[in-house]
């Protein structure tokens, strides 16, 4: 294989090697005289006149697909006999490397990944056009984390023109996604819904159905059913087994009738994971996936029930900007950002003691692994190995919030127009970012980014999640670039842009204004806005790996400078804004404030996303106190609430029933105190009262059955590391 770095192909010049596989080698490519940077697939081998004829057909027809879901093809020609196409660029890598090989994939991410593909496949079948090489390796993700399916016919070109077959595979496409008829040369579309039920399959239990070398793995496509996904993951809802066995179908005709349709059923059948319930009064608990165990239990009108639509809501589209699926704040405490850590090295747990943590923030792996903390980080939780010698019990908390059901509000069915009603009984102590965190931020503020309910970052007010890839993050993570979207405007209709941006980290590290989280912040030497106003650089003193989490969601969101610039930093927090902000950007706006009983917000008409008819709700309504709950539940004037360990006090209430998020963030765990020398120095203490207490009976008397054992220091929202089934620590 030849080393091409320099080397120019049509308008690009190869700057870095992004991957390579038997049929091309693919570079990213930086346009020679634009400010552009492209995708270049350099197919291996060398071809003839006639075989360049044939190639610029086939490219042609491939270059015609255009779809959301499809890398789009730039360019493509032949150079010196060797075959390229440009491609668009896609920054955050590809499903395999977010999810390498023997990973367990949270089922509300499997459904998001499918619908986006399957949506990619049936337009291209539409227009007669087979990918025949579906996997997660073609599943890339956009500077949006959208899912973008690459290499559509590729697999048949190379293999239609000899050069390029030579060189590469001797089959169409990669055998262990491949279907039957594919094997035997007779490939289809339903040929496609097959690779893509394997990748399913792979996703849900870590391993492929057929593995061996390639003549066995043929065979076993050929004549073999494939092994039972329920005896890998027995947590699973048998609906789910069934319709990706069905996709698996030996027979393509019996197999669903479309990819989509495919794509529809699974979500269909997973609703029992990705939304288990409960109708009151019958008492029965709910059976969820295992690696997704439920974090809150919460009370949802059973009017607002329907169809799910979306695995991994989009903020607003569940009345929020920022549905995380975390109580309280959805952005951490800044002692619980994880400093950088070498390879190899053990993640610092969060600290449950003080505060569970909220939605996780995962740096991407461009951001440089640094030697060492940065800053200090005081770490208050504790190794695997020490949670299995002094944990005697770890189980999930029942707590949530509103933003805990607003997540949930997807999976009955969105709700256009009307108005919600929760009952969140705290007071919050402020309504200004970086003050005191409230669920209500999220609904207020329009935030650089935020996190999703995976813990995944998407672009908020910024354009793209900075990244090395798109300039975003300098080689030694010192350097911090936000571009943000044109044409946003504040509730009052004036800019929102990077003086913003600006203004709000120099009132957060004045100690006048009394900022709750100064961690990164105070790293920062000075700050740059570009002359049009829409991007900001930072400059640090030193790396800090996780910088970009500081920015996310409402609670961290920017401050409007041409409306808080007039006051004294030491006045905001004491102004009517504290509890009544005027001017926001998110969402909603405030319409009505009544500390401690009520505070309404409404519809922003100057919200960034209004166009699209979002939010969606007309109104929501948060109800603190100062009312007789009883009979409000009675009437169903309430929509939701989160329940704790009273929720059997609610069986009353036929109308609701109680529902689990899909992801789980809070636990609650025994620990010792090791100031006490008895404690500290003999392990069977500590052991005896771990085995005095009756787990069984703890979950299902004190939780009703709404939670389950966990033998890690955090929840199932927190990526990366999730790991849902770790050994309990024999006793």
């Amino acid at each position: 294989m030849a080393d091409r770095l320099g080397q120019q192909f049509g308008n690009y010049r190869l700057v870095a090697l992004l991957g390579q596989g038997g049929y091309a080698e693919v570079y990213l490519g930086q346009h020679v005289r634009l400010t552009l940077q492209a995708a270049v697939k350099v197919l291996h081998g060398y071809l003839t006149d006639q075989e360049a004829e044939h190639f610029y057909q086939e490219a042609e027809t491939i270059a015609k697909l255009t779809h959301p879901c499809i890398v789009r093809i730039l360019d493509f020609d032949v150079q010196d006999g060797v075959p390229f196409l440009v491609m668009d660029y896609a920054p955050n890598g590809s499903l395999r490397q977010r999810f390498p090989r023997s990973s367990l994939v949270p089922l509300p991410q499997i459904i998001s990944s499918v619908k986006q593909v399957a949506d990619a496949l049936q337009y291209a079948h539409e227009q007669k056009f087979i990918h025949r090489d579906v996997k997660p390796e073609n599943m890339l993700l956009g500077r949006r984390e959208e899912v973008l399916l690459s290499d559509f016919g590729l697999a048949a070109l190379a293999h239609s023109t000899s050069s390029l077959s030579a060189s590469g595979q001797g089959t169409v496409g990669t055998i262990a996604y491949m279907a039957p008829e594919q094997i035997e040369g007779h490939p289809r579309a339903a040929s496609d819904q097959y690779s893509l039920g394997v990748v399913v399959y792979e996703w849900l239990c870590g391993e492929r159905p057929f593995e061996g070398s390639v003549t066995e793995v043929m065979v076993k496509h050929l004549s073999m059913p494939p092994p039972s996904l329920r005896e890998r993951v027995p947590m699973l809802p048998a609906e789910v087994e069934q319709v990706v066995l069905r996709a698996l179908a030996k027979d393509p005709k019996a197999r669903f009738a479309s990819v989509a349709d495919f794509a529809e059923a699974l979500e269909r059948a997973s609703q029992v994971a990705l939304s288990p319930t409960m109708r009151l009064p019958s008492g029965q608990t709910p059976v969820g996936m295992a690696a997704a165990p439920p974090s809150s239990v919460v009370g949802v009108l059973a009017s607002q029930a329907g169809t799910p639509t979306e695995a991994t809501p989009s903020a607003d589209q569940a009345a929020f900007p920022q549905l995380a699926g975390s109580p309280g704040s959805l952005q951490p405490p800044a002692d619980q950002v994880t400093p950088p850590r070498q390879p190899g090295e053990v993640a610092p747990a969060p600290d449950p003691v003080v505060s569970p943590t909220s939605a996780a923030r995962p740096e991407p792996a461009d951001v440089p692994l640094l030697p060492k903390s940065v800053i200090p980080v005081h770490k208050k939780g504790v190794s695997r190995t020490t949670v299995g010698l002094l944990i005697g019990l770890v189980v999930l908390v029942i707590a949530g919030g509103i933003l805990s059901s607003l997540s949930l509000l997807v999976h009955f069915g969105v709700v256009r127009g009307g108005t919600w009603t929760d009952v969140i009984y705290d007071d919050p102590a402020s309504l200004i970012p970086n003050v005191a965190s409230s669920w209500l931020d999220q609904a207020l503020y329009l935030p650089l980014f935020y996190g999703d309910s995976q813990g995944v970052i998407h672009p908020g007010a910024a354009v793209e999640v900075p990244a090395l890839q798109n300039g975003g993050i300098s080689p030694d993570a010192k350097t911090w670039t936000f571009h943000l979207r044109p044409h946003l405007v504040w509730s009052d209709g004036q800019p929102y842009d990077a003086r913003d941006v600006d203004y709000t980290w120099k009132l957060w590290l004045n100690p006048k204004f009394g900022a709750d989280s100064l961690n990164g912040l105070n790293l920062i030497t000075s700050a740059d806005v570009s002359t049009d106003h829409l991007s900001i650089t930072f400059h640090l003193k030193q790396a800090f790996a996780p910088f970009r989490s500081l920015w996310v969601d409402g609670s961290m969101a920017p401050l409007p400078a041409h409306h808080f610039s007039r006051v004294a930093p030491e006045q905001i927090r004491k102004s009517p804004d504290n509890l009544n902000p005027k001017v926001t950007s998110g969402p909603f706006i405030m319409a009505e404030s009544k500390p401690s009983d009520h505070y309404t917000l409404v519809r922003n008409p100057r919200y960034s996303r209004a166009s699209e008819g979002l939010p969606y709700l007309d109104k929501v309504v948060f109800i603190t106190g100062g009312t007789d709950l009883d009979k409000d539940f009675q009437a169903g004037t309430i929509t939701s609430t989160w329940r704790g360990h009273d929720s059997q006090d609610y069986r009353q209430f036929i109308s609701y029933r109680f529902v689990t998020p899909p992801a789980s963030n809070n636990f609650q765990a025994m620990y010792f105190n090791f100031h006490n020398t008895v404690l500290a120095s003999h392990l069977e203490v500590r052991q005896a009262i771990a085995m005095a207490i009756d787990n069984q009976a703890l979950i299902q008397v004190a939780f009703h059955g709404f939670v389950t054992l966990l033998c890690t220091d955090h929840g199932s929202a927190i990526h990366p590391g999730y790991q849902p089934d770790p050994p309990l620590p024999d006793l």
